[in-house]
């Protein structure tokens, strides 16, 4: 219905459709008593990405052959690096909170 406001929990694009957000502690994957929450989750996998990012900004690095080559892997390094940083302290922050689970 073009000109009409889409309601709460309505989709832009798409009126008849409703969004659907899964809650905070839906459970991904569960081992026995523990559950891995969505977002400890993407964190463990945005810590892999960034490692594979610093891996290849490596490799890359070795094998340029022009400066321009030196500067994109530089900049891929130093934003694995932040990333990382970042992903660090929220990964701290759900251990604090008793959410985090190490061994899965």
């Amino acid at each position: 219905m073009p000109g009409r406001k889409p309601l709460r929990g309505e989709c832009i694009l798409c009126p008849f459709r409703a969004i659907i957000k899964p809650p905070a502690m839906t459970v991904v994957m569960t081992f026995g008593e523990y559950y891995v929450r969505p977002c400890d989750n993407n964190i463990k996998k945005t810590l892999a990405l960034v490692n594979e990012m610093i891996k290849l900004a490596d490799k890359g690095d070795i094998e340029r052959e022009d400066t321009g080559c030196g500067i994109l892997y530089g900049v891929l390094r130093d934003s694995a690096y932040k990333l990382k940083k970042i992903a660090e302290k929220e990964k701290e922050s759900h251990m604090r909170k008793g959410w985090w689970k190490e061994n899965l």
